[in-house]
């Protein structure tokens, strides 16, 4: 009789066990995670971007999407680009943090035959960075689906997204918050491009200051090369093709970094089945082009940026 018990008390602890841990990874996310977003967050833009990308594919005009990062959502008008190239422009830029494996992911799932694919990477976009991604997943859960890598340990990934969802409602609880004044989905236009700095004086910001970090320089331009690739490798296979360009930035920062930045254009030249156009020079600009950081150019500057862009692309119409 007290063996039976024995393996009776046993299955129901590896029962509750069980129970605790599918609490842990999904419930209480799910629960503080109805809660812990911020109303319109800038993060939504990736759900105009990603439906514009989605409503787009199968039409017959040509398709030019842009990939790359906030300097991207600040610094074209997709309209304009519409306008000099015949082509459905999709500006898929928004967020440097979200990292590049998710980016490629992203554009990949709704890319198709006859697509041309800019990417306009900000040089600091390798790696992500977990607070994002995490702060996307809670205010627009359907992105999860593009963050492979996070959701390959789910464990980790699903205590990282409670601990932010902790500290969204933590921020929100305590603090007051206001409609932020540009960091906000009001500020993108239908076309994905952010648009609410028109009117607005350009701010002072903080130069831009790279380092490789703990990880290294090897590894991270190694891994680099290794999603680029395999990217470029489906990419092809679909009958689109790739093209690859330096982001804006402003002329102190690119001569802060300078050193680091030759590296990542250089481990770029060694990627197949990639257009690599013009160099990081190209697109240095003063300081007083900028807006609120060394890559966010003034909204009056949008159509300089987008022009040369496509001259160094090669794609006027």
């Amino acid at each position: 009789m007290n063996s039976k018990q024995n393996i009776l008390g046993l299955c129901l602890r590896y029962v509750f066990a069980l129970l605790g841990l599918c609490l842990w990874l999904w419930g209480l996310p799910l629960l503080v995670g109805s809660y812990a977003h911020y109303e319109g967050d800038y993060l939504l833009g990736a759900r105009i971007k990603q439906k514009r990308l989605a409503d787009t594919q199968g039409d017959t005009k040509k398709r030019l999407v842009l990939l790359g990062c906030s300097n991207l959502a600040f610094g074209v008008d997709s309209k304009y680009l519409e306008e000099q190239t015949g082509l459905r422009v999709v500006n898929m830029g928004l967020h440097q943090d979200l990292g590049q494996d998710y980016m490629l992911n992203e554009s990949l799932a709704y890319l198709q035959k006859g697509d041309l694919v800019l990417i306009v990477w900000s040089y600091g976009s390798w790696r992500g960075q977990w607070q994002t991604k995490t702060q996307l997943a809670l205010a627009y859960p359907e992105a999860e689906r593009f963050m492979r890598e996070e959701l390959s340990d789910l464990g980790a990934y699903q205590t990282q997204k409670l601990q932010r969802a902790l500290q969204i409602s933590f921020d929100k609880l305590v603090f007051i918050k206001t409609k932020p004044k540009i960091y906000g989905l009001h500020a993108f236009d239908s076309l994905g491009d952010v648009v609410i700095h028109q009117n607005m004086s350009p701010k002072a910001f903080e130069p831009l200051r790279l380092e490789w970090g703990s990880e290294g320089q090897e590894s991270i331009l190694c891994k680099q090369q290794s999603s680029l690739q395999e990217f470029c490798k489906e990419v092809q296979a679909l009958g689109a093709h790739v093209y690859m360009l330096a982001p804006a930035l402003a002329q102190s920062s690119y001569e802060d970094n300078q050193e680091l930045i030759e590296a990542i254009w250089q481990n770029y030249q060694t990627i197949s089945n990639i257009r690599l156009c013009g160099s990081p020079q190209d697109f240095v600009y003063p300081d007083a082009a900028f807006f609120d950081t060394p890559s966010h150019l003034q909204y009056k500057n949008r159509r300089i940026h987008s022009l040369k862009l496509l001259k160094i692309a090669g794609i006027l119409r």
